[in-house]
């Protein structure tokens, strides 16, 4: 019984642990490139009244059997109202999808055929350790009010986030419950929208060092837009050159982010994707310096492989895969009686 208890407690410490806010600094530096981008009648919509007839209409669109998605919406409501809506929401996603995914495979196509230049290039594909776990509530309200979010209506907000509090259950017994100083939870539609808050705050560190030269970024093209990031949810690709000078700034800008955010990012399960055209040397510099892996394929970035060659048709198998798994499973629940 002692030892059980000795388990318990430990299992319980791991998770408060988790769960806990870090040390607080100046954030000062990690804002100055956070864009106010928030007008007066946007807020004015944001803190707009909720109305008797707007609850009745979402109760009446709600499937009962379905859960809602990210968005908060269910299934049925994109079905019943797609001759209003669906070229706005088909429009969006593929801008979004398409249009993000494109600049991936744009410039991991140029890194893997350049084979002149006097610099190599690198794609960092970035593995965040529990990436929902560890945000910092406190960053992501300074991050919101920054942006000029209303503060009322970002102090309402982060309410539905900090009134939790969590129980381990350990082989069948509840744990005693602790009260949580950060994190997000798996599952809550609030969740990736406010994680991407948490990611602007290493967009504005990479635009600091783009403005400072300390970052370069790639150019797909001659006449392309120089990029140094791009970040879908927790989904992180990193571009810069493959110098030791380039190296230590990606590390010194991960570190702060790292210290402000709460993020932890996992070294191990990172990847770095190299341009033909750098030198053996410098890859062993980078490759120590990150203490990351290095590799021919990206994997998958958004759920799609990044690198596609000839064999197309193996490159998306996993794809089909997973549709006929789905159909699968759609046909035994709804058509087996």
């Amino acid at each position: 019984m002692d030892e059980m208890w000795e388990l318990e407690v430990i299992a319980r410490s791991y998770f408060q642990h988790l769960f806990s806010a870090g040390r607080r600094g100046n954030y000062d530096h990690i804002l100055s490139r956070v864009d106010h981008c928030i007008l007066d009648e946007e807020n004015s919509k944001l803190k707009a009244s909720y109305t008797k007839e707007e609850i009745r209409e979402t109760l009446a669109e709600l499937g009962p059997t379905k859960a809602l998605g990210e968005d908060g919406f269910p299934t049925l409501f994109y079905q019943k109202c797609w001759t209003i809506i669906g070229e706005d929401v088909t429009s969006f996603c593929l801008n979004i999808l398409n249009g993000g995914m494109d600049i991936t495979y744009e410039i991991l196509h140029t890194l893997k055929h350049k084979k002149v230049g006097k610099r190599g290039l690198m794609t960092v594909k970035l593995d965040m350790s529990k990436a929902y776990d560890r945000v910092e509530w406190n960053f992501v309200k300074i991050i919101m009010k920054k942006m000029r979010f209303d503060s009322e209506w970002v102090d309402s907000l982060i309410k539905c986030v900090t009134t939790v509090s969590y129980s381990v259950v350990f082989n069948g017994h509840i744990v005693e419950t602790f009260i949580p100083s950060r994190g997000l939870r798996q599952g809550d539609p609030l969740s990736p929208f406010l994680f991407l808050f948490c990611g602007e705050g290493l967009f504005s560190l990479m635009r600091l060092a783009m403005k400072g030269r300390t970052i370069r970024g790639v150019k797909a093209s001659k006449s392309g837009p120089q990029v140094s990031h791009l970040l879908f949810v927790d989904d992180c690709i990193l571009f810069e050159e493959a110098t030791e000078r380039g190296t230590n700034s990606l590390k010194q800008i991960l570190h702060e982010y790292e210290i402000y955010s709460g993020q932890s990012v996992n070294y191990t399960k990172s990847i770095i994707f190299f341009s033909t055209n750098t030198q053996e040397g410098e890859r062993r510099t980078t490759i120590n310096l990150l203490g990351v892996r290095s590799s021919n394929d990206l994997e998958r970035y958004l759920g799609l492989p990044n690198m596609v060659g000839r064999r197309k048709k193996s490159s998306f198998q996993g794809l089909k895969d997973r549709l006929k798994q789905q159909i699968d499973n759609w046909s035994i629940k709804h058509l087996s009686q």
